[in-house]
């Protein structure tokens, strides 16, 4: 039985609903196993995914994520479990924390939202999983959730996250290859190196000055930018020096994702089930024009 890298693909870009699907279907049709759609100032999200399911077939849906202080949790458990419905059994619920702060205030949603008597039967109850930055809420999903999304991580974060989630579902009683581990990359397939990294720099420099993603890149939440390591520490890791040198910026396709999927693989995850999927890619804007979305495996494997 040979290892099948498992993919998804995120979607953030503001494009034309007539594009959006096309580009959703020949995303399902290339192979790509998974769609989530990120939530901010754009489309909803339960109907963003909502109106994409009678235009797919097999590939996974879900928001990337739905912050809880966006809806009450009886509200979100009535849209995901419409979506549920209307596509069949693909749905995968991503829950945020948003503006709240409180790991209880979260677990208690996601009670909340699996505890929710509808009147309809939606099929199977969706799978949840958590954004997580730091390490109290990735413990929380290997308590409760069915998978954990992580952001703007680097190989060595991601690693002490699959340490962390599976310390946690073991202290909770559970199997911890039953809770995927999945992350976003960002990757632009772009010929001249220099615009692919501008058309990532903008992201880059935005989420770098956020505090609460500092856990992430596995620097110590007391750096700030600019701020010069004290005697006996080291510099902050996550955000290279202006003039270095990429890591990985290797030449060709095949190089490039060998050497990607070699730097964030997170170890095995789970084998069956929609929760399964363990992968996601964002796109990168290019000046001028939507590039193409570049695609990245970064999570544990199924048997094929």
């Amino acid at each position: 039985m040979a290892d099948a890298q498992r993919t998804g693909v995120a979607i953030r870009e503001p494009l034309a609903w007539h594009d959006l699907v096309q580009v959703v279907q020949t995303a399902e049709q290339t192979g790509y196993e998974a769609l989530f759609v990120p939530e901010g100032l754009g489309r909803e999200a339960f109907a963003t995914l909502a109106g994409l399911a009678p235009a797919t077939e097999r590939i996974l849906l879900g928001p990337g994520v739905a912050a809880v202080t966006a809806r009450p949790a009886r509200t979100a458990a009535m849209a995901a479990a419409t979506v549920q419905e209307l596509s069949g059994g693909r749905f995968i619920l991503g829950i945020g924390a948003g503006f709240e702060r409180k790991i209880e205030a979260i677990r208690a949603y996601v009670n909340e939202v699996r505890q929710t008597q509808l009147s309809f039967d939606a099929g199977p109850t969706p799978a949840v999983w958590l954004a997580a930055l730091g390490d109290r809420m990735i413990a929380l999903a290997g308590e409760i959730a069915d998978g954990v999304l992580l952001n703007w991580c680097t190989p060595e974060r991601v690693q002490q996250a699959r340490a962390t989630l599976t310390e946690a579902a073991e202290r909770a009683g559970r199997d911890s290859k039953s809770v995927t581990l999945a992350t976003y990359i960002r990757a632009c397939i772009e010929p001249d190196e220099t615009v692919a990294l501008q058309a990532i720099q903008p992201q880059a420099q935005q989420y770098a000055s956020i505090p609460h993603y500092r856990p992430a890149r596995g620097a110590d939440p007391r750096d700030r930018p600019g701020r010069r390591p004290r005697g006996g520490e080291a510099a902050a890791p996550g955000l290279p020096r202006r003039r270095r040198r990429p890591p990985g910026r290797l030449s060709g396709p095949r190089a490039r994702a060998r050497q990607l999927h070699d730097r964030h693989d997170p170890g095995p995850g789970p084998t069956s089930r929609p929760g399964g999927l363990t992968g996601a890619v964002a796109p990168a804007r290019r000046p001028g024009r939507i590039s193409t979305v570049g695609t990245v495996q970064i999570g544990g494997r199924n048997p094929t």
